[in-house]
């Protein structure tokens, strides 16, 4: 068996080396009060994944060390804490409850369905709750996509953009090639707006048009970008961020 660099098995050995540091990293030191430790640690992984993608180009290795080495980019220039913000948080752990008590052994469908019957009748807080239901009860359900999707629509209804944003990035998190994601792309993005949030609202609006390109929602966010610029939004220092 052959041992140079360029090996197969190699190659993959050590990617799995620097994936197992890299989520290593995160467990320990993702928290605000140690990013720059975490920054410290991840940095050179980062690298090493880099270096990875370059010399095992169009092998499994090289496109696994890409998808990391992104997830890493991410995770280095994370998305500005709003802590003055304009909406609420909305606690709906006792519409939750009320619903469990009233459905306790579910099923899924049903939650979903009351849910649903709720919004129409513009009760938000109740319908939360049933979302709720369904996410805690039932976290292996086919239906939690539509659950988070409707709990931060519910929220945004609410003006809890920042739950509402928790929500998206969960579904997105799921299953990013959901026929709900490039709308949830899209009203992350759309919700950092209402928050002004600007700067926050332009990188969620351009991940729509790299990642859903053929969508509608790719040119809304091309508008969307081209309007704030226009307004000189993206120049301003947000206050609060």
């Amino acid at each position: 068996t052959s041992l140079y660099p360029e090996h197969h098995l190699l190659s993959l050995a050590r990617y799995y080396s620097l994936a197992c540091l890299f989520y290593e990293a995160v467990r320990k030191y993702s928290s605000e009060e140690i990013f720059e430790l975490l920054q410290e640690k991840m940095t050179p992984i980062v690298e090493e994944l880099k270096g990875l993608v370059m010399n095992y180009e169009g092998t499994e290795a090289g496109a696994l060390a890409q998808a990391l080495s992104e997830e890493g980019y991410e995770i280095l220039a994370p998305e500005e804490e709003i802590i003055a913000v304009k909406g609420i948080i909305v606690d709906l752990s006792s519409y939750m409850e009320e619903a469990l008590t009233k459905y306790p052994y579910g099923p899924d469908k049903t939650l979903l369905k009351e849910g649903m019957d709720l919004v129409k009748e513009k009760k938000c807080k109740e319908a939360g709750g049933y979302f709720l239901a369904l996410l805690n009860k039932f976290p292996e359900s086919k239906l939690i996509i539509s659950a988070h999707y409707q709990l931060a629509l519910v929220y945004g209804n609410l003006t809890a953009y920042k739950q509402g944003i928790r929500e998206f990035k969960e579904l997105i998190k799921i299953n990013p090639k959901d026929e709900l994601a490039d709308d949830s792309q899209y009203l992350i993005g759309y919700y950092y707006l209402c928050l002004e949030s600007y700067k926050n609202a332009q990188r969620n609006f351009e991940k729509v048009i790299k990642n859903y390109s053929d969508s509608p929602r790719a040119l809304w966010a091309r508008k969307d970008i081209q309007i704030m610029e226009q307004k000189g939004l993206l120049e301003k220092k947000e206050e609060g961020v």
